[in-house]
């Protein structure tokens, strides 16, 4: 049960190491595939290289892992990275200004919708990473979790006992009071 090498502990693992993986290697792909490309505003303008895109690809495929792990949990906690990641989008769009994304000697406006969508897909991936480091590299089977799990388990069935018990003797007085009242009419 303790042993590192389950299977139940190695495929959430791989399944989020294969996104990441997926997105590293079209990050790496689309690089390629395009070619020179370049991010200008009122910074100045910076150069896109191989490496920053793949780098994206990479935190895209965490943010996907991440987007189908809170549909599978039912998670509303995703809520908050994704509004925060949002919000910091509009700030970064606010406070830079007018971009643009240069491709091939063409140039593509960025809004203030396209920031605060990255935003929000960082935000995404900050969750997704939190699921990964949560789920995969914590000691989830320890002996102390093992009793703490089964001590809970006996209290919670123990308090249900309880109230079953305690409904019982409620409807035993009531009934016992409608019988009093009925035989005395």
């Amino acid at each position: 049960m303790n042993n590192p090498n389950n299977f139940d502990m190695i495929k959430p693992l791989t399944e989020s190491t294969t996104f990441a993986l997926a997105g590293v290697t079209t990050g790496a792909g689309l690089a390629t595939t395009i070619g020179g490309m370049g991010l200008v505003g009122g910074f100045g303008g910076v150069a896109v290289g191989s490496v920053p895109m793949t780098l994206t690809g990479g935190v895209l495929g965490v943010a996907v892992y991440g987007a189908k792990q809170a549909i599978q949990q039912s998670d509303s906690s995703v809520i908050l990275p994704l509004v925060g990641g949002a919000i910091a989008g509009v700030g970064v769009a606010s406070f830079v200004g007018g971009m643009g994304l240069t491709v091939g000697g063409t140039a593509v406006s960025i809004g203030v919708v396209s920031v605060a969508t990255a935003g929000a897909i960082l935000g995404l991936a900050g969750y997704g990473f939190q699921q990964i480091i949560e789920h995969h590299l914590t000691v989830q089977n320890s002996q102390a979790k093992q009793w703490e799990y089964a001590i809970s388990r006996k209290l919670n069935e123990d308090l249900a006992a309880a109230k079953k018990a305690k409904l019982e003797v409620d409807q035993a007085q009531r009934d016992k009071f409608w019988k009093q009242r009925d035989a005395g009419l």
